[in-house]
């Protein structure tokens, strides 16, 4: 079992911690090795990694889980497991072909509680002298081609976002009514590595990108990376920083190998860790953002080893 260390007074404390390290200081740090069950979140505690969210549809219709009060594995056709494989421990986030198809589908770890978080503090956000860097290592199932082929369907992002999710009706039932569900598209910041099928928005950002989005949720900014091995185990590494100007800079690596910078002409707000692999195609239809929701004709699964970040 992990433990968690809060500076007090000047006084450390050690408090037990069945998750990730997390350090309160001069410096915030995760490291989460998920080499051990992704376990029941606190939700008395600001950031208790992970917000474990699973949709999927039964006979009744569309229905999500949260590991709130238990430990979840699986909902119908999507799982999160902790898995491992010659020695290495990851995360797996996985979609099935579904029993119930035209459903909603979503295998999603957050550091902040899923569509609860849209008004709450965000954790990252970088100074003059500690800029946020996350990296990720990770690997795709081979159905998913760097190109976008390969037939696996819907979005994939291991991201910095700020949770623009949220519930206008919070005394509604979530798990089988998500109608006062509602997404501020026209707000939404986004850094990550995000991997999109061939009939998301035409195919215009298919495939495996690093990319940036500012207020619209579209790409503002977007580098191809159609030449990565995804099916391997490779890393994934964002560098936020901010100069004494307030200039930010966002720069992407893929195994230290710098793939892509841009300044971003909205500045980003704080932001909080995501990582969502789902079956929607997003497409504009004569009233704006059309979700269709795929099958996939094949499991397909994204293997997540680590996600360190640190300011």
């Amino acid at each position: 079992m992990h433990k968690r260390v809060l500076v007090v007074g000047g006084f450390a404390l050690l408090l037990a911690l069945p998750t990730s390290i997390f350090a309160n200081g001069n410096q915030n740090s995760i490291k989460e090795k998920f080499n051990h069950s992704i376990g029941v979140v606190d939700q008395s505690e600001p950031w208790d990694y992970w917000y474990e969210t699973l949709i999927s549809a039964d006979a009744q219709g569309f229905y999500k889980q949260e590991n709130l009060q238990q430990d979840l594995e699986c909902n119908n056709a999507v799982c999160i497991t902790t898995e491992k494989d010659h020695g290495d421990h990851f995360a797996r986030l996985a979609l099935s072909p579904q029993q119930y198809p035209g459903n909603v589908n979503i295998a999603q770890l957050s550091e902040q509680r899923d569509a609860y978080s849209y008004d709450a503090a965000h954790r990252w956000f970088p100074t003059t002298s500690n800029p946020v860097t996350m990296e990720t290592r990770m690997r795709f199932s081979p159905n998913f081609h760097a190109d976008g082929t390969g037939g696996a369907i819907g979005t994939t992002i291991v991201e910095l976002w700020n949770a623009p999710d949220y519930y206008t009706d919070p005394t509604a039932d979530i798990t089988r009514d998500n109608s006062g569900f509602r997404t501020h598209f026209e707000n939404t910041f986004v850094m990550g590595f995000t991997w999109t099928d061939p009939a998301t928005l035409g195919g215009l950002f298919k495939g495996f990108k690093a990319t940036v989005s500012d207020k619209t949720g579209l790409p503002s900014a977007s580098y191809d990376l159609s030449g990565v091995n995804i099916n391997d185990w490779f890393t994934g590494k964002i560098v936020w920083s901010v100069d004494a100007q307030g200039v930010q800079t966002i720069s992407f690596y893929i195994d230290d190998v710098l793939v892509g910078s841009t300044v971003p002409a909205i500045p980003m707000p704080p932001l909080t860790v995501n990582i969502i692999q789902d079956n929607a195609q997003v497409t504009f239809g004569p009233g704006g953002i059309v979700y269709v929701r795929a099958n996939p004709t094949a499991s397909q699964y994204l293997d997540v080893d680590y996600v360190s970040i640190k300011q």
